[in-house]
């Protein structure tokens, strides 16, 4: 068991804690960030793309067939990448991008046919209580209801978890409110089999005899204009896709109310069952909706070429033309390569780029030892953007913030949104002083950008409730504990020390952001007094 030391900041600074509580021992290995090999586990890294005389050497001595396996090698390679852009890790089902591919598909196939179809959004009760203190038991809940709805939809419907968070969509061919109050009770019924026989080992055991582990499922039926099935039906592709994606998200925003409406009838059940069900709460106005554009973005998935078509592709072809093949298809994995560790809503590395910039980050820094500062920030009030105006509301909150610490650090420093209300910095060579002229920095921005009215988000409408963000920070110096751990890594081992050292400082980063949000509403609290 390594005890954690904090080095102590002296600053005055909005969002910053002037001093550093102890801070108890802490059991590394029992973290799943770090018991998660396969995140830590170095994988093939970022693809590099030779310059054209590069490619023409490596192909000069090769016959056709050896010219045509290394492009269909790399062909092989952009499919596996465009398959994990389509996945989220920890449920395995479908994120936004995969999400937003099938679920145009799907659509414009029933439209084609002039039917309608049902789309549910289900939203995970208690995550919050539930993940407090055990990130095992928010992973075991997402899993546990991926689990649920897999088995309540028996293979026939598309499934998604859009952002890895607790809010799941289920869409297919139900097109009644029968149908659907069905459905409902279908997962409401394998959800109580399920956690009526969950594993010794199921970190849900802890709390399911005290919280109500469940989902309110909300659904919309997604009908067609005739003036939108004449479009259709007449194949101009660019206005069938813009259909397509507004009836998807509109239905969507519909299925969102009615989650809403079913959230309240759990919590009332919940509580005349005196079991504990959180404090949601029905949300009033609902004056964004960021999600929308997401909708309306291209996808350009590729499916690979097998060896012979590849042959007979090259067969003849000057070798300019096949050093262009090869050329464009390294390109395209590397751009897909950095979509798959870009968060979308932020525009910041995601959980699969924090994990890759760590592993080129770190051990650098750590073996020249250079100083580095984490940063570790949590969104305000985002449980009340959600359930008093809407979960668009909330990501439209987390948006604005995390580009604005991506404008606020240096090309050398990394930002990441990995979670849903969470946002992790590391910056190179920098003091606490300087950190905190970056959490400045990104508290000023949020406000100018608030005050603008012409805000795409519509936040600025919303007065009631603060938006923003509190950080807490500390400063890895240079030890030689962590130094000789990371020089005597091998390959296999590093992703683990990198994970152990890097979580050590983001738990560091996380008490003080604790520390500092409580102060905050302690000043919220006498501010209103």
């Amino acid at each position: 068991m390594d005890t954690l030391t904090i080095v102590p900041v002296d600053t005055s600074t909005k969002g910053v804690t002037k001093e550093f509580s102890s801070v108890a021992p802490f059991d590394i290995e029992q973290s799943s960030i770090v018991r998660d090999k396969e995140f830590w586990t170095p994988g093939e890294g970022f693809i590099l793309v030779p310059d054209r005389v590069q490619i023409a050497a490596e192909i000069k001595d090769l016959s056709s067939d050896q010219t045509a396996e290394v492009i269909h090698r790399d062909m092989l390679t952009l499919r596996d990448v465009q398959e994990k852009l389509r996945i989220e890790d920890i449920t395995g089902l479908l994120n936004m991008n995969g999400l937003r591919q099938e679920a145009k598909l799907f659509a414009q196939e029933r439209g084609r046919e002039g039917k309608p179809f049902m789309v549910y959004l289900c939203d995970l009760n208690n995550m919050k209580s539930i993940k407090e203190g055990d990130e095992d038991r928010a992973r075991a809940y997402l899993q546990h209801f991926t689990n649920v709805i897999q088995k309540a939809t028996n293979g026939s419907a598309i499934l998604a978890n859009p952002h890895g968070s607790d809010e799941f969509v289920i869409i297919n061919s139900d097109t009644s409110e029968e149908q659907a109050l069905e459905m409902r009770k279908r997962i409401a019924e394998v959800n109580k089999t399920e956690l009526e026989n969950l594993p010794p080992g199921n970190p849900l055991n802890q709390v399911k005899q005290t919280h109500a582990i469940e989902a309110a499922v909300g659904y919309a039926v997604a009908s067609w204009k005739e003036s939108e099935l004449d479009i259709m039906k007449g194949g101009d592709k660019r206005w069938i896709s813009d259909i397509i994606a507004d009836r998807v998200a509109s239905t969507l925003d519909l299925a969102d109310e009615s989650m809403y409406v079913h959230k309240d009838e759990l919590k009332k059940r919940a509580t005349e069952a005196k079991t504990l069900i959180g404090n949601e709460t029905r949300r009033g106005s609902q004056p964004t909706n960021s999600k929308r554009h997401l909708w309306y973005k291209a996808d350009k998935y590729e499916e690979p070429l097998t060896k012979e078509q590849v042959f007979a592709l090259i067969e003849g072809k000057p070798q300019q033309d096949i050093v262009d093949i090869i050329e464009k298809t390294k390109l395209r994995v590397r751009e897909l390569q950095v979509l798959l560790t870009t968060d979308e809503m932020t525009d910041l590395y995601n959980r699969a780029g924090l994990r890759w910039k760590a592993m080129e980050m770190l051990p650098d820094l750590i073996r020249n030892d250079t100083p580095f500062t984490v940063l570790v920030g949590d969104i305000d009030h985002l449980k009340d953007l959600n359930d008093q105006y809407s979960h668009e509301t909330g990501d439209a909150a987390i948006s604005l913030v995390g580009r604005c610490l991506g404008d606020a650090i240096r090309a050398q420093d990394m930002a990441s949104h990995p979670y849903g209300d969470e946002l992790i910095a590391i910056l190179t060579d920098t003091t606490p002083e300087e950190a905190a002229e970056v959490v400045r920095r990104v508290d000023s921005t949020v406000d100018r950008e608030l005050s603008q009215t012409t805000f795409a988000d519509r936040l600025h409408e919303i007065t009631d409730i603060k938006i923003g963000a509190t950080f807490g920070m500390v400063q890895w110096v240079p030890n030689e504990e962590d130094k000789k751990r990371i020089i005597a890594a091998t390959p296999e081992t590093l992703g683990a020390v990198v994970g152990s050292i890097l979580l050590r400082e983001i738990t560091n980063a996380s008490i003080d952001m604790q520390i500092n949000k409580k102060k905050k509403k302690e000043e919220e609290k006498k501010k209103l007094a």
